[in-house]
């Protein structure tokens, strides 16, 4: 795999940084994994690319991989000629895995919503459990609207206005 162009220090960074954002919530190895396909510039890196990369053995590469593919976070495609995997992030990944998850929370809704109206309305626990389900049934039917206005502000080239030195860089 050819080096990131950023160097080994801005890696460490990003790793870091999506350990914290995913902690509990994702492995640091997937986290390795996710930096190293979101830096390089290669459109994919294989199973051994990533295992030499990283200094992971395959299988833990193999593992950590297959779930960030589960997740919607990194796209899986076989090589044709090696009959490697190969590992890439998109675009759309983000959006994608947003939508994704809102089948999940769907189901966490419902149980939460079980959970409160099989509870004394004002004891501590319902308390506690309709917070909970308020807040994601909050998040729930607002995701879509956001994943709208995300799409309306791409178009209007709104990330120029929030990066203008990056926006800057592109045009130069």
């Amino acid at each position: 795999m050819p080096p990131a162009q950023s160097g080994d220090h801005d890696e460490s960074v990003l790793v870091d940084r999506l350990n914290e954002l995913f902690q509990g919530i994702l492995p640091p190895m997937a986290c390795r994994i996710l930096a190293a396909l979101l830096i390089t510039d290669e459109p994919h890196l294989s199973s051994r690319d990533l295992a030499e990369h990283l200094s992971a053995s395959s299988s833990s590469i193999s593992t950590m991989a297959r779930l960030l593919n589960s997740l919607g976070l990194v796209d899986r495609d076989v090589s044709v000629e090696t009959r490697r995997d190969l590992f890439s992030v998109d675009s759309e990944a983000w959006p994608r895995t947003q939508l994704n998850g809102q089948e999940e929370l769907r189901g966490l809704l419902l149980a939460l919503n079980d959970a409160v109206m099989s509870r004394e309305p004002h004891s501590a626990s319902a308390v506690k459990l309709r917070s909970m389900r308020d807040f994601y049934t909050f998040m729930y039917d607002d995701a879509p609207h956001v994943l709208a206005r995300y799409a309306q502000w791409l178009e209007a080239d709104s990330v120029k206005k929030a990066w203008p030195e990056d926006a800057a860089r592109l045009e130069g």
